[in-house]
């Protein structure tokens, strides 16, 4: 009982301490941002808190300083996510989307009243609008009728998702710059080529924030030292694989991030694993026995086994322990195939489970989101020869970073020797660019291993 309760004392001093470092880095980026008037990049892991940061600067400049923002997002889900996070701090904001003419805002934005009407030009913003929020390719394409320094802060959200060619044109757009986004998370998607580019002085198809790095020096870069989203098990798994050179910690305490099951365990493989979740297991991997599936191939049988797998997580009562009971919405389900996640909807359907409310989607979708548990389908599995897109660490990160109690990893024997097998190229790339399939295969071997050695590998 002693040592319990000296570890509950020293739990509770871990985690006002961390606390203390997230609000040090917040007051770090209020000074650069609001009373320096500097640009600043900040690295942020998965679950840190961006969008509240960015809520936190955006409020300060427009409402207390009166001055002009932009944010700038990737995509457009990003920008109405946004735009419900501004819409919902108080006092009022004025916000105005700048959105294609062939878009139309959701519902619960159009009605709300901080919300003013979207344009698709920028002559056409209302001089009220002290918040401009759009998708990078919309500001670019209406660059022309923009001003340079038209505004106090031009912000970007998920910036390591844009490109350097894109989001570089815009930078003049304010007379500071906050580019916020997470190192290990999904690059900028580049149609063509790159190889020629990886030659010349500024790499254009580069993540904005790494080449404003390499272009830049002297801007200050802020890291934020914690994920809120994540538990301590899953940090100590997916920091050393994917944030080498982030270090953070978990700022959720251990006892807020449990999973209880009401109902008792038959013993078979599925209960197994979803018994190493209870026990404090947060990422756990299940196999079927191995068998080689054709490229581009859907394996009915694994997309059968992680409906099968959601379904027992609610059969047998899981609960958000202290929280609430877990009901389908709480659940999400990745597949980087769209076709494979075709499947899982079908077998879900087929065992009465809405897809409705289990979202089932690509990690791309995924992005920015997060569920109370994961299943997701290992990339590797059934595959004898790897390809560029089977060992994306930046995919396979998102995968496994979107939950906040457990993720279940699914798939087939033979992960660990098709990865031993692995004959890497060096010579496939351009001399001197950096060998992204290395750092793949690295960062999976890496948190396979882990995996293996924690005993959390369960065979049907």
């Amino acid at each position: 009982m002693a040592d319990s309760g000296i570890q509950g004392i020293q739990a509770i001093q871990d985690t006002q301490d961390i606390q203390v470092r997230l609000r040090g880095a917040l007051a770090r980026i209020l000074d650069l941002t609001v009373n320096q008037r500097m640009s600043v990049i900040v690295d942020s892991p998965p679950g840190a808190g961006k969008t509240e940061l960015i809520v936190s600067v955006v409020w300060v400049l427009a409402l207390r300083k009166k001055l002009r923002v932009a944010v700038v997002a990737p995509r457009v889900s990003q920008v109405y996510d946004l735009c419900r996070r501004l819409g919902s701090v108080g006092p009022p904001l004025s916000i105005q989307v700048l959105l294609a003419s062939d878009r139309a805002l959701p519902t619960d934005l159009s009605s709300n009243p901080v919300m003013l009407e979207p344009v698709s030009r920028a002559r056409d913003i209302d001089p009220r609008a002290r918040v401009v929020v759009g998708t990078v390719s919309k500001f670019f394409s209406a660059l022309p009728d923009f001003s340079a320094g038209e505004f106090e802060l031009l912000c970007c959200e998920e910036a390591y998702m844009s490109a350097y060619k894109d989001l570089a044109p815009l930078l003049k757009l304010g007379r500071t710059v906050m580019l916020v986004g997470d190192p290990g998370q999904l690059a900028p998607l580049v149609r063509v080529d790159t190889g020629p580019f990886e030659s010349m002085e500024t790499k254009v198809h580069w993540a904005a924030p790494r080449q404003l790095r390499l272009s830049f020096p002297w801007v200050p870069v802020v890291s934020l030292p914690a994920s809120r989203r994540l538990c301590r098990d899953t940090v100590s798994i997916v920091q050393p694989a994917f944030y080498t050179s982030l270090p953070f910690v978990s700022a959720a305490p251990d006892a807020t991030r449990r999973i209880s099951f009401s109902a008792p365990s038959s013993g078979d493989a599925i209960d197994r694993a979803l018994d190493l979740s209870a026990e404090g297991a947060s990422i756990v991997a299940l196999l079927l026995p191995g068998r080689e599936v054709s490229s581009g191939g859907v394996d009915l049988e694994v997309a059968t086994l992680m409906a099968e797998v959601a379904t027992r997580v609610l059969a047998r009562g899981a609960e958000w322990t202290g929280r609430r009971r877990i009901e389908p919405s709480h659940i999400g389900v990745m597949d980087a195939h769209v076709a494979g996640g075709a499947s899982v909807r079908r077998a879900l359907r087929a065992l009465d489970i809405s897809t409705e409310e289990v979202l089932v989607d690509t990690p791309e979708r995924f992005q920015g989101l997060e569920r109370l548990l994961t299943v997701v389908k290992h990339p590797m599995s059934g595959k004898r020869a790897l390809s560029a897109f089977d060992l994306a660490a930046d995919r396979w990160c998102v995968m496994l970073t979107r939950h906040l109690l457990c993720c279940l990893i699914i798939g087939r024997e033979g992960i660990r020797e098709t990865l031993e097998a692995h004959s890497h190229d060096c010579g496939e790339r351009p001399l001197g660019a950096e060998d992204a399939l290395w750092q793949g295969w690295f960062t999976h071997s890496t948190l396979w291993a882990e995996l293996e050695r924690l005993g959390r590998v369960v065979r049907m």
